[in-house]
């Protein structure tokens, strides 16, 4: 399936041989043709009908919007790359989207009156998003930059946990659970 979904579909072909010159023909040189159907062999049937199939494949994994946007596209390699173009990018795209997302990440806070959970799912969300991207941080990492982002009201709590050297051994669903314990409190 990977061939066809990068290289197109799959088309038999032949190679015509090279012909010496004679007085009635020049020099004709290698060359490849399309193999007719009535040639092909059990393979090349295969091979040919996996493209339907995975072009239906992939139509059917999609949400209806998307479907409606690659639904006149000929092949299995053309529906790819729409959506790579659309949905994922070029790689200079990608670059882009992780430099945007980190610096993103450097400079993220929470609101003067943002709820711990508003800034907890803002936050995750943004490391999702450098997640699908393969940017992976670590536990201590995301602990580390979330602590730092929490509005003046919770310092207090947070920083004996930095002074204590505690904060290594948190991640950010028990970090979270310990702020959201102390905001209600």
């Amino acid at each position: 399936m990977p061939g066809i979904a990068n290289n197109g579909p799959y088309v038999p072909i032949t190679t015509i041989e090279v012909r010496p010159a004679t007085k009635d023909s020049p020099v004709t040189e290698a060359r490849e043709v399309d193999l007719p159907p009535s040639r092909w062999e059990d393979e090349d049937k295969l091979r040919v009908g996996l493209e339907p199939k995975i072009k239906t494949m992939i139509a059917i994994t999609l949400p209806n919007h998307m479907f409606k946007l690659i639904k006149r596209k000929t092949s299995s390699k053309a529906i790819l790359d729409y959506l790579d173009v659309t949905y994922g990018g070029k790689d200079e795209v990608r670059q882009n989207k992780i430099i945007s997302l980190k610096r993103e990440c450097e400079l993220f806070f929470g609101y003067k009156n943002e709820t711990l959970k508003k800034t907890f799912v803002r936050f995750n969300s943004l490391v999702a998003n450098l997640d699908n991207l393969k940017v992976k941080y670590t536990d201590f990492e995301q602990v580390n930059r979330f602590t730092d982002s929490l509005p003046t009201k919770l310092k207090p709590v947070t920083n004996p946990l930095r002074t204590t050297q505690t904060l290594k051994n948190y991640d950010m669903s028990s970090i979270y659970g310990t702020r959201w314990n102390h905001e209600k409190a």
